[in-house]
């Protein structure tokens, strides 16, 4: 059989380095790279014109794209993950913001509020702490990858990019951004004290760790050729084992496959749902396709991840 050439929307990093130099064996497959720069041009691009076979996708922006009809199919193979949404929330160190309920009627900045750990903030807020998403103004810096959606009443766009410019300014009251942006800063603290830990706790009381994102595939190269499947998460686990081949010692990653993911993913669907991001509650199965019961998920017993 002859080889399949994919058009590959995936960035540089350890769990697909070995994918985009040819280190592992990717048997009908050839995988290539033609990621954007930014990368989340990658997104962006793969949302409004499938210009990739398979690509790198925020979770929420494939339910969008979900949601709108579009020809694509997740697989469980998660590409940024582990990290928990609540150090995500910051504001300023001296900020009369005492924790999640003194939110309410607050302004929060945020690139854009289809974002995935958006959608996983506000359902923390609203579940763990009773602040439902209606009742903050979000503030964001551009719009959803997906054209279609439409961002509610309560979203205000503004000009400038950059997140802490505008808590610093003291022009929000806070934002959702990396945790690194926190890491080193003295006047930036999180909204939700000790959240690590209070992260931990959830995460164990519900059963799940944090995805953002994941693989999605044109649904009619799968349609075309159901063998794709089989064969890209044989060489994504293959490149997975390489990276943590190579590893700084005690670095895990969010594991692969179905046992792994399905109720992390089934509550990303749910909070989705509420927050009026989908029509209605999607199904796991039906955006993702099975995992290859021949593999074990390339570490789907890992518990703590990167």
């Amino acid at each position: 059989m002859n080889q399949l050439n994919l058009r590959a929307g995936l960035r540089s990093m350890p769990l697909t380095d070995a994918l985009l130099d040819g280190h592992v064996d990717c048997g009908r497959l050839t995988i290539v790279p033609c990621g954007a720069t930014p990368y989340t041009d990658t997104f962006r691009r793969m949302a409004r014109d499938l210009a990739y076979d398979i690509a790198e996708m925020p979770v929420a922006t494939h339910l969008l794209l979900a949601d709108a009809g579009a020809p694509l199919t997740a697989m469980p193979i998660v590409l940024a993950g582990g990290g928990l949404p609540h150090a995500a929330l910051v504001c300023l160190a001296d900020s009369d913001v005492t924790g999640s309920a003194s939110l309410r009627g607050k302004r929060i900045a945020i690139r854009a509020y289809a974002q995935t750990t958006g959608v996983w903030i506000r359902g923390v807020l609203q579940h763990e702490y009773g602040v439902a998403p209606d009742e903050l103004l979000w503030v964001t810096t551009e719009d959803s990858h997906v054209p279609s959606f439409v961002d509610p009443a309560n979203v205000e766009r503004v000009a400038e990019k950059d997140l802490v410019a505008l808590l610093r300014r003291r022009e929000v009251d806070a934002i959702v951004a990396s945790p690194h942006v926190v890491k080193g800063a003295t006047d930036l603290r999180t909204v939700i004290e000790d959240a690590a830990a209070v992260a931990q706790g959830w995460a164990r009381r519900e059963g799940v760790h944090g995805v953002n994102h994941v693989l999605s595939v044109q649904t009619a190269l799968i349609e075309r050729s159901p063998w794709v499947v089989d064969e890209l998460a044989n060489c994504f686990v293959a490149a997975r084992a390489w990276a943590e081949k190579h590893a700084e010692e005690g670095k895990r990653f969010t594991p692969y496959g179905d046992v792994a993911n399905r109720r992390s993913i089934d509550l990303m669907l749910r909070y989705a749902h509420e927050q009026r991001l989908t029509a209605r509650r999607f199904e796991y199965d039906e955006l993702f396709t099975k995992w290859p019961d021949t593999l074990a998920g390339g570490g789907e017993t890992a518990k703590a991840c990167a």
